[in-house]
């Protein structure tokens, strides 16, 4: 089996994902950044990206391309989320995925962990929230913001070192 990480990464979260990924893979499994090349079609292909803001409808341009090459055989998905990244976000990111992928393809999952946004989305939500305070919706964005800091961290690769195991039966963990 050849394995290839790819990953469109604006922040650098799904990047720093891909990277400690292919620690459990092969030596040789290549990671391509998708802003600079587009990766050749494999075997197994996980392909990573982030979500900048919580509009999960939203899926990168980068990813839709690559994704409808129908060339591809396995796929297991990675992201990272600025806010909440319980079950049902999970599924409804999924579900936006589904008419990219190619119809042939053996779907693995997606993980999901949460990432960091920039401190400037932060200033602004503060503002925001100075100037309105009666503004729930800012406040409970920047409750969310504020737990993504750090992450994606240890754990949260770990866990995603997990999943990547299960789904491609790899048994290194």
């Amino acid at each position: 089996m050849n394995y290839r990480i790819s990953y469109y990464s604006p922040q650098g979260h799904a990047k720093e994902l891909a990277y400690a990924f292919r620690q459990i893979l092969p030596s040789r499994t290549p990671v391509v950044d998708l802003a600079a090349e587009t990766a050749e079609v494999c075997d197994m292909h996980l392909i990573g990206f982030e979500f900048a803001e919580p509009k999960f409808d939203k899926i990168p341009q980068q990813i839709q391309q690559f994704l409808s090459k129908p060339e591809h055989k396995d796929i297991l998905l990675f992201a990272t989320s600025p806010v909440r990244t319980d079950e049902n976000l999970r599924v409804q990111i999924e579900r936006s995925m589904v008419p990219f992928l190619p119809k042939n393809c053996k779907y693995h999952g997606l993980f999901l962990c949460q990432g960091e946004v920039y401190l400037t989305v932060i200033e602004d939500l503060l503002r925001q929230t100075e100037e309105k305070p009666e503004c729930e919706d800012e406040k409970l964005l920047l409750r969310e913001y504020r737990k993504g800091k750090g992450h994606p961290n240890r754990e949260d690769i770990r866990k995603g070192w997990r999943f990547i195991d299960k789904e491609f039966q790899l048994n290194h963990l």
